[in-house]
């Protein structure tokens, strides 16, 4: 345990995450018409998350619900899989996320901030960050894809192309967008309005400083190039060809 975060069953949380409320969780009453939103931190783009999930609060919310979380599954609630609701996951490549979770670090005042990115980056590969490892979340989810109830989406492909996700999201939610509408829908969802939008970039929040980092930065694909050294690079791109082989889930990196 340090002055900012304990580990549970193998993953770090921050203080403030009690037992009680990891165990609330657990026993959390999932209903059949929700739909949760599921990413490893600073994978998010339709709308980015910060907080972990706030069951009491949720509890009150009328059907259906859009719940968010950054859990992993360890220490979901177990109707998860008993009711089935729609899932939607979004993974994005470990590199990038890597940077932009380093920047959080430097500017979210309740979790350790690193002396260096050589000393985060080691973390980082460790899956000692808080949320854990982050080849653990996405192949347990990549591995649950074909399940009729869930979508799993790549960042970089919505990066790419918004109006071809918020297509697919709307045909597997059963929610169609109204016609004529898509461009309207693409451009409120993009990267550059949420950064803007002071509801979602947490420019009124106690907890970012913004005057160190934004908490929506560059949403860039490739800007790990800028951060890691060849030696770094190398040791990754070992790691990740370890941890990932045989599941045939690839990403993109720039």
């Amino acid at each position: 345990m340090t002055k900012y975060d304990r580990i549970v069953d193998g993953i770090r949380y921050p203080l403030a995450i009690k037992d009680e409320i990891l165990e609330a969780v657990k026993t959390f009453e999932v209903r059949e018409d929700d739909v949760w939103l599921i990413t490893y931190r600073k994978s998010d783009l339709l709308k980015p998350g910060m907080t972990e999930f706030a069951h009491v609060t949720a509890a009150k919310k009328s059907s259906p619900r859009i719940m968010e979380t950054h859990m992993q599954s360890r220490h979901m609630p177990r109707e998860i899989l008993t009711k089935k609701p729609k899932i939607v996951y979004v993974a994005r490549n470990p590199k990038d996320i890597a940077v932009s979770f380093y920047y959080f670090h430097k500017s979210n005042k309740l979790i350790k901030t690193f002396d260096s990115w050589d000393e985060y980056f080691q973390a980082f590969y460790d899956g000692d960050l808080v949320g854990g490892s982050w080849f653990d979340m996405n192949l347990y989810w990549w591995n649950r894809r074909n399940e009729d109830n869930v979508l799993f989406l790549k960042y970089e492909d919505m990066r790419e192309n918004l109006g071809s996700a918020i297509v697919k999201i709307s045909q597997f939610l059963g929610w169609p967008v109204p016609e004529g509408k898509l461009e309207e829908v693409v451009k409120h969802c993009s990267f550059g309005s949420m950064k803007n939008n002071p509801k979602i970039n947490y420019t009124e929040s106690k907890m970012i400083d913004i005057s160190i980092s934004p908490f929506m930065r560059k949403g860039l694909v490739g800007d790990w190039k800028n951060y890691f050294t060849v030696s770094q690079n190398e040791a990754f791109d070992k790691l990740y060809e370890e941890k990932m082989k045989g599941s045939g889930l690839t990403f993109r990196f720039e």
